[in-house]
């Protein structure tokens, strides 16, 4: 692989460095966050290559892009969510800008002409190893054309890359290009740890600095705005919770951005803008906001920024933090658990560290390799049926071995059994941002791999306690949100019962009124929040309705009476019950001794005094000895992996 640098001088973009991405080679380039790698991709590479097909991982984005360059329909094309690709795309010369799971049917469309000359664009690449545990099905297709290089030109872009993990993709680059500021911006990073906190320490460190703030409005002129604090906290129900405190308590203006409300109007307002609008306190985000949008608010605007909590990789703090594109402002990472200082040599650290992931992935593809063989080889049985149908297989094959890997091992692609290289190596990702968080100077000599000139500095706080009135807010909040949710079961059910009720669909089980359901979903992914969302005034709950009919729909797969099902949820023991519910249905060792058992005329052990009751084996389900005695679970971790008890 060819390398070369390039350094951006003041008030200089990429468009200024005259960057030709070689035909019928694969590129990576890789660019700090705000030199202008989307107009570069939009504007100048249909400069250079007939066809551009740009992929991206956010509908938000697409969208964004959609709205600066869509009125040129003659060379913009745009899909994603319903905006499914069409005939358009056929002969089309331009640029197609896509999410990641409308490029199977993009390739489908095109011609053999198109694919020789057209270039394929990644953006955000760093996704490619990163979202596979919860984006696979999208992300195969991207890698196995990749691998293949069914379009010989292709273009990676990422402000971050671990080569350690992008290399696991087996992926060949023929080029690399590295782009640095001639004098990179000094970003200031506070990590600190909460020896005495909790998961909800943080409140009160956020509190501290709005009282800060609002000390500081009192000498203020009253018409002068307000900043705004940015925090990412890896939870949906902890940012509205959030949110709901600092409202409550201090009367602030707060903003939640998280894929559910990315609808919202004042939400769409800040990815069309590109500006968190004035008047807004604080916004509680999750990840999303890490490449879904860029901020371009002034220094004056913004205060400063928490990330909460040691969810984020490495890679994301650094994405995240680069969305300000003006603003250079205080960051602070907030850790409730415990983070160590060392004196060891980071280098071998990280060595060590590396050579670990990299048995741990080594042996996973070798057991991997084996049991591909009992695709062909192993008879799979369902009510006694063979089964036949490859993506049926698959799933056994995954859900019996998901909980030994962390991963799934295998996908369908083309008809095919292959490798779910995206589900494996977003594996080996977990494993880094575990690793990231050992210890302080790891952390840091992580952070500076991208950010040299950062400053990041390490405090210990060992008084701060979460506020006895922190701790009563939210257990309020927790008893008024199980409140809502057994509120909310019955609509659920009436929902999910009479959706589809018409003179043409009569169901005989609740698990086809399910598969109606899932079908529906699969098409339009926010299908169940907008069908509560838009039934009127009558739902009060619309969050925990929601809830109750997507786990409705998932225990009609696997229970047949609407009675257990009311149960199940009432109980608040969904998440038990469809892990039983998934193994019994696809789990090959479980179903291997089930059948053994009722092979072996098992009625006579099971009459009069030997039968339990559905409330005793609830509890047999529940005991400490149950869950922690898994041997075969633990003769796989000591024996294949090495890992040590």
């Amino acid at each position: 692989m060819l390398k070369k640098s390039y350094v951006l001088e003041q008030d200089q973009y990429l468009a200024d460095l005259n960057l030709k991405t070689p035909a019928s080679q694969f590129t990576f380039l890789v660019a700090p966050t705000g030199v202008g790698k989307t107009t570069y991709t939009m504007e100048e590479l249909r400069h250079q290559f007939e066809l551009v097909v740009i992929l991206v991982p956010t509908q938000n984005k697409v969208s964004e892009l959609k709205n600066h360059y869509g009125t040129v329909t003659s060379k913009y094309l745009f899909f994603y969510g319903n905006h499914s690709p069409d005939e358009s795309v056929r002969n089309f010369k331009g640029v197609i800008v896509a999410t990641y799971d409308k490029f199977d049917k993009i390739m489908g469309l095109m011609t053999p002409s198109q694919k020789s000359k057209a270039l394929l664009v990644v953006d955000e690449a760093h996704k490619l190893y990163s979202a596979g545990s919860f984006r696979d099905d999208a992300l195969t297709p991207v890698l196995w054309h990749l691998k293949n290089r069914t379009i010989p030109s292709a273009l990676c872009l990422t402000a971050t890359k671990t080569d350690e993990l992008f290399n696991q993709l087996k992926i060949k680059i023929d080029h690399e290009y590295v782009v640095e500021h001639s004098d990179p911006i000094v970003r200031n990073i506070e990590v600190i740890s909460l020896l005495k906190g909790d998961q909800y320490t943080s409140i009160a460190v956020i509190e501290k600095r709005i009282k800060q703030l609002k000390k500081e409005y009192e000498k203020l002129p009253k018409n002068h705005p307000r900043k705004t604090i940015l925090v990412r906290v890896n939870s949906r129900e902890k940012c509205h919770n959030f949110r709901c405190y600092f409202e409550k308590k201090y009367k602030l203006k707060c903003l939640v951005v998280h894929s559910k409300s990315k609808n919202d109007s004042e939400v769409r307002e800040i990815f069309e803008s590109q500006k968190i609008p004035q008047g807004i306190d604080i916004v509680f985000t999750t990840s999303i906001m890490d490449e879904a949008v860029n901020l371009n608010n002034e220094q004056v605007e913004i205060d400063s920024v928490f990330v909460i909590g040691k969810q984020a990789h490495v890679e994301e703090l650094v994405q995240f933090i680069g969305r300000l594109r003006l603003a250079n402002v205080p960051c602070c990472i907030l850790l409730h658990t415990e983070i160590l200082q060392t004196n060891q040599d980071i280098e071998t650290v990280h060595q060590k560290h590396l050579k670990m992931m990299d048995e741990f992935i080594t042996r996973v593809y070798q057991i991997g390799e084996g049991l591909s063989r009992l695709v062909h080889d192993y008879k799979f049985y369902q009510n006694e049926e063979k089964i036949q149908n490859i993506y049926d297989i698959i799933n056994r094959m995954n859900e019996s071995f998901k909980d030994w890997f962390d991963c799934k091992l295998f996908t369908v692609y083309n008809c095919k059994s292959i490798q779910n290289i995206a589900s494996l190596v977003s594996t080996l990702y977990q494993m880094d941002t575990g690793h990231i968080y050992s210890s302080f100077e790891y952390l840091a000599w992580r952070i500076k791999k991208f950010l040299p000139n950062s400053e990041i500095t390490f405090i210990e706080n060992d008084e701060l306690e979460t506020p006895q009135h922190v701790k009563d807010f939210f257990d309020e909040q927790k008893n008024l949100s199980d409140q809502a949710y057994a509120n909310s079961i019955d609509l659920g059910i009436s929902m999910f019962l009479d959706e589809f009720q018409s003179s043409t669909f009569k169901p005989k089980t609740l698990k086809e009124i399910s598969d109606k359901f899932i079908q529906t979903k699969q098409k339009n992914e926010d299908y169940i929040d907008d069908l509560v969302l838009f039934a009127g005034d009558d739902i009060p709950h619309h969050e925990q309705t929601a809830r109750v009919l997507n786990e409705t729909i998932y225990l009609a797969q696997h229970i047949s009476n609407l009675h257990d099902i009311k149960e199940i949820l009432i109980q608040k023991r969904f998440s038990e019950i469809s892990k039983v519910a998934e193994a019994y249905a696809k789990n090959e060792f479980v179903r291997h001794m089930l059948r053994k058992f009722y092979g072996r005329t098992p009625e006579k052990y099971l009459c009069d005094g030997h039968k339990i009751t559905g409330s005793q084996a609830s509890t047999l389900l529940n005991l400490s000895s149950m869950k922690n005695v898994q041997p075969f679970s633990i003769f796989l971790k000591v024996g294949l992996f090495g890992f040590k008890q």
